[in-house]
């Protein structure tokens, strides 16, 4: 991070100082100084490294937090706000497939692998009285992001868990070992709060929304071959709709 006396303002200029002065913290940003999620100088230290006054500081943060660029946790401070990914609308992705076209690395911790007999729910959607239960915490560099808690027909994907890792990709699994190739999904999204186990897992606080998607998963005939439950940090996730009038 640069000190006060490496930031240089001009003072001459028609560009109002505040305005600099967001486009300075704005470079902070980008370049990686102040990183994602971490806490920014204060006040008196921004006023300090850029020599203005704090009317100039605060009237710069407050637009950068109407642009989403900062945030403010009462009583803690002002931060950078964490990455966010936006989940595919128009394409059907596997988590692994979403995260590496992000330049992002995927990662997963395998919570459930089995195979069990079809709670009612799951039984109703996808007609099996056995099914593969892959349930899984979801990691985006390293960060947890979501819980995903799939569920697939034994009949259809005999072994399927077999040999699979916390590495393996789900979709890549069904391509290569049964020539299944994922087509199209529906999905019902919801904003809700978290449970205790997800606050633990997704390590945010129970005051935090996440984002709950139920997903249907088709091949091309129509049949379906997956139900997914997942849970999402809606901090770092978002879903943006892609509308047109016809």
């Amino acid at each position: 991070m640069s000190s006060h006396n490496d930031v240089v303002l001009d003072r001459e200029s028609a560009v109002p100082l505040y305005f600099q002065v967001e486009n300075l913290i704005k470079s902070y940003i980008k370049s990686g100084n102040w990183k994602s999620g971490e806490k920014i100088p204060s006040e008196q230290e921004l006023c300090k490294m850029f020599d203005v006054s704090r009317n100039t500081v605060r009237k710069a943060i407050s637009d950068l937090i109407e642009e989403g660029i900062l945030y403010i946790e009462h009583g803690k401070g002002t931060f950078v706000p964490h990455k966010m990914f936006n989940h595919p609308s128009e394409r059907l992705l596997g988590f692994s497939e979403e995260m590496k076209r992000k330049n992002v690395t995927p990662g997963a911790k395998i919570l459930i692998s089995k195979l069990i007999d079809a709670p009612s729910f799951v039984r109703d959607v996808l007609k099996e009285k056995k099914v593969f239960n892959l349930k899984r915490l979801r990691l985006a560099d390293d960060k947890p992001i979501a819980i995903e808690n799939a569920y697939l027909p034994e009949s259809k994907f005999p072994d399927l868990l077999s040999g699979f890792t916390a590495k393996s990709s789900l979709y890549e699994t069904l391509r290569k070992k049964y020539g299944v190739q994922p087509y199209y999904a529906t999905e019902t999204i919801e904003a809700s709060l978290p449970n205790g186990e997800e606050t633990q897992l997704l390590k945010i606080k129970n005051d935090k929304p996440v984002l709950r998607i139920e997903r249907r998963t088709f091949i091309k005939s129509g049949e379906i071959i997956e139900f997914v439950k997942a849970v999402y940090r809606a901090d770092i996730y978002r879903i943006t709709l892609n509308l047109r009038r016809i």
